[in-house]
């Protein structure tokens, strides 16, 4: 009786999966091309909802002919665009087509995997292991919903209750500002670049505390204390043992030694060169009480001539310009490096920086907002940086970040839980739910790790007892949309961003290669613990092909196994659920191997760079950035 209705299930499925599966891809389709011809939304949007329907209808008629269930589908995705309209009230038409596709083919994958679970071909402990997968993906399901909507909002929205912010006022002569700037392992001569910038900032009430914080033993920074006194009274220099602390120890020692009359905080990062009129034009945005913290936009010189930093340069780009705007509309922005302002009086009364945690700015942000302060971010550049220049230093930065964010989730969880069961304070729901987006995806990237094994049990278990399970050809015509879906969004992401389709390519190569990072920074946020302050030095000693096996050695023996374990089930199993296992590990493999890939093109950027990073130069690769939508 049970197998009779799951087949009659899997019918009616049947008759709808293909349009499932075409509505995202051609939704996606609308959006770009709403995106792309901006000038002509109006008519887009008037036809985006009839052509969508009509065209994913279409493709389902073609190919299994029409059926009530397919009627019933088109006329169940109708209804609920009214309803999302009223949840979702400033994204356009073509933006809630989109939203309702995810949604709808989303859940209709996993019901149609559950059922196809009641299928023969496949043993009790083949059907455990499935499930167990299916389990993992449903868990991860909400995580990837979310952040395709946060990453892809701006595409989505047609108005925003906080507009694209620029500082236009210039006052030099506001409230006392107290410059940060903690040395945590930089090299000397690019602190010394960021005092020469310091120096002629045009502000009359400003100091300059540098911390250096013991990170390097052995390190001459005699240079830095002897420019700090070349630089006159404003400038001081401090040099603490190694705090247990980091960043945040150093943020703290600057702050206690801060004279009373500051009365704003800048941090600024060691190496970045700042504008001369980023105190002046910034500290207006503190006239508004409730402000706590002003973040700007990083920005970075000299990473044209590398193609892994331009793929990192875009992947961070990407993120300021989709994620960050998204979490600027729900005032809950968070100091995040680079050039950041917080107000000082907001940062004593929540206790200063957490020395207990690795991103501490981030964990800041989460104190202001449930004090009852709100953030702003600048959509503009007061100060370029430099970027790392092996993959070695960036792997170790986004796992320390990656890390310190699952430290604060853990630690202010009681905060972030929903208005029913949360602690009181000033969050808002909104506010709440994008602080808690990183757990989401942190239980999305570990039950990714964790799928690795059970895939590899399975696909043997399959391979040694003959067992499969028999899936639809719909199902891979859903995946295959789902993939060409993502890419699409992706490139017109960049493209709104300034960038073409090669920076595109790079910053995905980039993202990939930092999976299996995250992947277990996510899981070993989840185990108790105290995390240490580890920093990964840049290692010039050793041949290129030593650096890039010591960075990327893991990765490379995990891809081969994989991609061992594709081989055989493909080879023996080409079949049903074998088949599906075997692509899904080969293109896991594939994307195991990318850290291999990155690292090498590393090591090419450090054999490229120019000689001489002069003036002219800089001003050249600042010159070929093109501006995106947000900056025009």
């Amino acid at each position: 009786m049970i197998r009779e209705s799951s087949d009659s299930a899997i019918m009616i499925f049947d008759h709808v999966l293909v349009y499932l599966a075409i509505f995202p891809f051609i939704s996606a389709l609308a959006v770009v091309t709403r995106a792309l011809f901006a000038r002509h939304t109006r008519p887009i949007d008037a036809l985006a909802i009839p052509l969508v329907l009509a065209l994913s209808g279409g493709a389902q008629c073609t190919v299994s002919g029409p059926s009530a269930a397919l009627a019933a589908a088109l006329a169940f995705s109708a209804s609920l665009l009214p309803l999302l309209k009223k949840r979702f009230p400033g994204l356009h038409l073509t933006g809630l087509t989109l939203l309702l596709a995810l949604v709808q083919t989303g859940a209709a994958c996993l019901a149609l995997a559950s059922l196809t679970l009641l299928s023969d071909g496949a043993g009790i402990w083949m059907r455990a292991l499935i499930a167990a997968q299916l389990a993992i993906v449903f868990l991860g399901l909400p995580s990837v919903l979310s952040g395709v909507y946060v990453q892809s909002e701006v595409l989505l929205r047609e108005t925003w209750r906080r507009p694209v912010r620029s500082v236009a006022h210039y006052r030099p002569g506001g409230p006392a500002v107290a410059v940060h700037v903690a040395c945590c392992g930089e090299p000397p001569e690019r602190v010394v670049e960021t005092l020469d910038a310091l120096g002629l900032v045009e502000y009359a009430a400003l100091e300059v505390i540098v911390v250096e914080n013991g990170a390097e033993e052995g390190r001459d920074w005699t240079p830095v204390r002897e420019h700090c006194r070349l630089q006159g009274e404003r400038f001081r220099f401090h040099r603490v043992g190694r705090p247990a602390g980091g960043r945040a120890a150093a943020l703290n020692h600057a702050l206690a030694r801060t004279s009373p009359e500051a009365r704003i905080i800048a941090v600024v990062d060691a190496g970045i060169v700042v504008t001369p009129d980023f105190a002046a034009r910034l500290a207006g945005c503190f006239e508004d009480a409730k402000v706590g913290c002003v973040q700007t936009w990083p920005d970075y010189r000299s990473w044209f001539h590398s193609r892994f930093m331009t793929g990192c340069f875009w992947e961070s780009r990407l993120l300021w310009s989709t994620t960050m705007r998204a979490l600027d509309e729900r005032h809950a922005g968070f100091p995040a490096g680079g050039v950041c302002l917080v107000r000082r009086a907001a940062l004593e009364e929540t206790g200063g920086w957490a020395e207990w945690c690795l991103a501490e700015g981030y964990e800041l942000g989460v104190r202001l907002g449930a004090a009852g302060y709100v953030s702003l971010v600048v959509n503009e550049t007061f100060g370029r940086g430099t970027m790392s220049e092996t993959y070695a230093v960036h792997r170790a930065r986004r796992h320390r970040q990656t890390l310190g964010v699952a430290q604060t989730v853990r630690h202010h969880r009681r905060l972030l839980l929903p208005s029913r069961w949360a602690v009181p304070s000033a969050l808002t729901p909104g506010r709440r739910a994008c602080a808690a987006l990183p757990l989401l995806d942190q239980v999305r990237r570990s039950g990714s790790l964790l799928l690795l094994p059970l895939a590899v049990a399975t696909a043997l278990l399959g391979v040694l007892h003959h067992e499969h399970v028999a899936l639809r050809w719909e199902l891979w015509l859903a995946l295959a949309a789902a993939y060409a879906t993502a890419a699409v969004l992706r490139w017109c992401l960049c493209n709104q961003a300034g960038g073409s389709l090669d920076d595109a390519v790079l910053a995905g190569l980039i993202s990939s290669a930092l999976a299996h990072t995250i992947a277990t920074a996510s899981l070993r946020g989840f185990l108790p613990g105290r995390a240490g302050h580890l920093r990964e030095r840049e290692v010039r000693d050793m041949s290129p092909l030593g650096r890039v096996l010591r960075t990327a050695g893991v990765e490379t023996c995990v891809a081969g196994v994989l991609l061992t374990v594709a081989a055989v089930t493909l080879t023996h199993r080409p079949t049903g659920s074998g088949l599906l296992l075997g692509v899904w590990l080969l293109l896991r493999g594939l994307r195991y191997l990318t850290p291999f890939a990155v690292a090498v093109l590393a090591e090419q950027g450090l054999r490229d760079r120019p000689r001489h990073h002069d003036q002219g130069y800089m001003a050249t690769s600042v010159a070929r950035l093109r501006p995106g939508p947000s900056r025009r």
